[in-house]
């Protein structure tokens, strides 16, 4: 994840604007060992309202912390329910 990061972060800082961010699939394993999807989702480059380099991006190499976290309760990966 964190070279993925990186490649989004260099290319904002360079304005080639090649990468939009970063999709991500949250899921767990089941019984059999396979991946079941439970949630997709796109970490934004830009912050919407300023347009500057989103702070989650930017420092997702020492805090992941807040990566995965939508803007509203709705989007909270942890309020996601699991079957």
């Amino acid at each position: 994840m964190s070279q993925e990061t990186e490649k989004v972060v260099s290319d904002h800082q360079a304005a080639t604007r090649i990468y939009d961010g970063i999709i991500y699939v949250m899921h767990t394993r089941g019984g059999d060992g396979s991946v079941v999807p439970r949630y997709i989702g796109k970490s934004e480059t830009l912050v919407k309202a300023s347009g500057v380099l989103s702070a989650n991006l930017k420092r997702l190499a020492t805090d992941t912390s807040k990566f995965g976290r939508g803007t509203t309760t709705t989007h909270i990966i942890s309020e996601i329910s699991v079957p």
